[in-house]
């Protein structure tokens, strides 16, 4: 009986589904799926698949610009990156050249208006299928110098896999299982009464 219960218990289990990640700017996260904004600034994923420069813009315009890196998710789950930042403002400080995370639409900056020029970070956030998520720089003044932020140690949700119906020889199967058990424990007790 033991036997039998173990067997349902690994066929339950082989075909549970488990949320899946994908690492780095691959497959459904290739740099080539991304949508870039580049506003004066730069977006260089020749790096990739391992890493990213977001650079802002400092074309002396003394405009507000954005450079915006995004894409939509794949599937649900946990979406975490390291950066790391350098700001060559004259004023050394990421106060003009801001970065952060974009989801949907809604910016979260990371680096420290009070911090060095130099700094660095680990984020992660929960998405949902479809929702639209990235990176943004920018540069308040696109004056006094660039800022720029490196991506790297990417991980995004991967998509779920289809479901899969088990077909009726499955259950087929396992009534006939059940009949073979059934039949083993009318085999034994039979055997049980002639041996009395």
């Amino acid at each position: 009986m033991k036997k039998y219960l173990f067997l349902f218990c690994f066929f339950l289990a082989m075909n549970s589904a488990k949320a899946a990640t994908i690492s780095n700017f691959i497959d459904e996260y290739d740099v080539s799926n991304w949508t870039k904004i580049v506003d004066g600034g730069s977006i260089n994923p020749n790096l990739a698949p391992s890493f990213i420069l977001l650079t802002s813009s400092n074309d002396g315009s003394h405009n507000k610009t954005y450079q915006d890196f995004t894409i939509s998710a794949a599937g649900s789950g946990l979406v975490s990156f390291d950066w790391a930042y350098l700001a060559l403002d004259l004023r050394f400080s990421s106060k003009f050249d801001p970065f952060g995370w974009l989801l949907n639409g809604e910016f979260t900056k990371l680096t420290d208006n009070k911090g060095f020029p130099l700094q660095f970070g680990e984020f992660s956030a929960s998405v949902s299928l479809g929702d639209v998520f990235g990176f943004r720089i920018i540069s308040k003044d696109s004056f006094g110098g660039p800022a720029f932020v490196g991506i790297s140690g990417f991980s995004a949700p991967a998509p779920a896999p289809a479901a899969v119906p088990a077909p009726a020889a499955i259950w087929m199967f396992g009534a006939g299982l059940l009949g073979l058990l059934w039949q083993s424990k009318r085999t034994k007790a039979a055997s049980n009464i002639i041996a009395l």
